[in-house]
C-alpha cells in the first residue's frame, strides 16, 4: 500500500508560503526548488517545466487543459501532455485539475 500521502493544493501552496494568484493557477513563478524542506536529490529531480500562459485565459478547464497540453507538446513533452491529461479527466475537482496543470507547467500570465 502507498504510504505516501497527495498533498491538496491549498496544503502545497501553503507550505511553499506563496499567494495564489490570478485564476488560482499560478504558484506565482514559485519552483520546486523555492520549497523549503526539500533536500538537494528532489530538487534537482524536478523537471524543467515551460512556462505557459495560462493567467488571464478563460477559466473554462478543458481550456487551460489544451493550452498547457500544447504547451507540452511545443517543447517536446508528449508524454507528458498526455499523461497531465488523463490526470485532469480522472481528478474529480476543478482545483485539483488546476494543481495537476501546475505540476507540469510553469504558470505565467498572457501579457508576460
Amino acid at each position: 500500500m502507498n504510504a505516501k500521502k497527495n498533498m491538496t493544493r491549498r496544503e502545497a501552496l501553503k507550505k511553499m508560503g506563496a499567494v495564489a494568484a490570478g485564476i488560482g493557477l499560478g504558484i506565482g513563478g514559485v519552483h520546486a526548488t523555492d520549497v523549503p524542506g526539500l533536500s538537494d536529490k528532489e530538487k534537482k529531480q524536478e523537471k524543467i517545466k515551460p512556462k505557459c500562459p495560462l493567467i488571464g485565459a478563460n477559466g473554462n478547464i478543458f481550456n487551460l487543459m489544451g493550452i498547457a497540453s500544447s504547451t507540452l507538446k511545443r517543447n517536446g513533452m508528449q508524454e507528458e501532455a498526455k499523461e497531465m491529461c488523463e490526470k485532469i479527466t480522472k481528478s474529480g475537482s476543478y482545483e485539483m485539475a488546476l494543481s495537476i496543470i501546475s505540476d507540469y507547467v510553469d504558470v505565467t500570465s498572457q501579457y508576460e
